[in-house]
Order: C-alpha cells, then structure tokens, then sequence
C-alpha cells in the first residue's frame, strides 16, 4: 500500500510541478527477523512498481532488552537478552545511511515518518 501511496503522489507531483523526473524516496527500517524477508519480498514483488534506487533499507541493531517496568535487563541463561533498537532509532538510521544530506542536497524540504 505504501508503494501504491507513493507511486502515486509521485506521479501528481510530476503532473503538477512538470518535472517528469521527480521520484519520492523510500525508507524501509527493518530488523534482523524481517530485513532478508523484506527483500526478498521486494525482489519477488519487482518492488512493487518502485525503482530499486528510491528504496533504501535501513536494519536497525539490537539492544539489551529490558524485564520489565523497573528497567531491569532481561537475561537468559546467563546471557543478556538483545531485541532490536526499535521506532527511537530511526533518526540515527536515517543519518547513518547518508539520507538526510543526500535529501536535502536533491533539493528535498519534507520527510513524512
């Protein structure tokens, strides 16, 4: 659904702007359960209609995990528990691959999350 979104706000912003050239960036984060998933997905889907440059996978770490409420560390046969970083990561991931220079040096002023 979300390619169908952009393929088609893409499509109304060459329209409207005249520039048959724009392409609306994708930014997929992904874990080590879902990355090789996702794609493989987007391999057999041909990306579901988006060109493989406007698509940027970015697989999150992982992190201690946490018990409970109190914070205490989860651990598992004497072994500390990992989980991945989650939604707080996303700024770092998005810096960490380059995104919000190479945006903004294309010109670009909005990122919708």
């Amino acid at each position: 659904i979300y390619a169908r979104f952009i393929l088609a706000f893409q499509a109304y912003g060459r329209k409207s702007s005249g520039d048959s050239s724009l392409v609306l960036p994708l930014a997929i984060m992904t874990s080590g359960d879902t990355h090789d998933k996702t794609v493989e997905l987007l391999e057999a889907n041909n990306y579901f209609g988006l060109d493989r440059g406007q698509v940027t996978l970015m697989k999150q770490g992982l992190v201690p995990a946490l018990a409970d409420v109190d914070a205490r560390i989860a651990a598992k046969d004497g072994k500390v528990e990992l989980k991945p970083h989650g939604h707080g990561d996303v700024h770092a991931l998005l810096h960490q691959n380059g995104l919000p220079k190479k945006w903004a040096d294309e010109g670009r002023e909005w990122l919708l999350l």
